[in-house]
């Protein structure tokens, strides 16, 4: 997880918006707070479930 940070921070950012971090994304597209998800992605069918309802409600479920 570390090595993934570094290599995520030392990219550039490309032009335009600004970069978000991961866990403001997380934040935003979840509606929940980091801890909150960490607890339900050890439930894979719950976690699977949850982000599903949360697409469809947004209207972005294929």
């Amino acid at each position: 997880l570390e090595e993934v940070r570094e290599v995520a921070s030392d990219r550039e950012s490309c032009r335009g918006l600004p970069r978000q971090r991961w866990q403001q994304d997380n934040k935003k597209t979840l509606n929940m707070m980091l801890e909150e998800a960490g607890e339900l992605v050890k439930d894979t069918d719950l976690f699977g479930r949850a982000v599903m309802n949360l697409m469809f409600r947004k209207g972005h479920a294929n």
